[in-house]
């Protein structure tokens, strides 16, 4: 992912992963995580409070690990 970043000169990049988000970062990158691009979406009226808060409920069920801290600065951003 961040060597395809650098091909095409990303703006920034998707990553969840924290080793991955911190290498992207030293290389220069502007690093979004799937909780920031909901953020995101919902901020911008792409999708409501409910989707937002469905698509969480969604990721916690799978392989995605959400710490309690990542999920409280979630919520305080919906607000």
């Amino acid at each position: 992912m961040i060597l395809l970043g650098q091909d095409v000169a990303a703006d920034w990049l998707l990553i969840d992963e924290k080793l991955a988000r911190r290498v992207a970062g030293v290389m220069g990158f502007q690093v979004k995580g799937t909780l920031g691009v909901l953020v995101i979406a919902y901020r911008t009226g792409l999708i409501s409070r409910a989707e937002v808060l469905d698509a969480t409920k969604t990721l916690a069920m799978s392989s995605v690990r959400l710490s309690q801290k990542l999920l409280e600065w979630f919520e305080a951003q919906l607000t």
